[in-house]
């Protein structure tokens, strides 16, 4: 199967509430590190830290209408996300890590999955 290269869109959560914008910042304005793993092997398929330069990053107008768990989260094209592209030449599971907020590190967790 021919490799293509892939973009995937993870856009950094608090558990059951707002997305890591501005606010879970740090001084250098950016809020969560995310690593892709290949959960074989553990290699590092790829990483970044999300960019919440923007002050609209921290998420569409109606964040606060509640929504079911069932549900996908409301975004918008301003609301913070880190792009990864990857290299796949078949359908991959990867291994998320998503280190967070940077600007509470005493409080920052670490969320993977799966």
């Amino acid at each position: 199967m021919k490799s293509e290269n892939t973009s995937i869109i993870i856009r950094p959560a608090a558990r059951g509430g707002k997305f890591l914008g501005p606010d879970a910042a740090n001084e250098n304005k950016k809020s969560a590190v995310i690593i892709f793993l290949n959960p074989e092997t553990e290699d590092i398929v790829g990483y970044g830290v999300t960019d919440t330069s923007n002050p609209n990053s921290a998420g569409p107008k109606n964040i606060m209408d509640s929504v079911s768990r069932a549900n996908p989260v409301a975004t918008d094209d301003d609301t913070v996300k880190l792009q990864l592209d990857v290299v796949i030449s078949e359908p991959t599971v990867f291994r998320v890590l998503v280190f967070g907020p940077l600007q509470h590190i005493g409080q920052a967790r670490l969320a993977k999955h799966p």
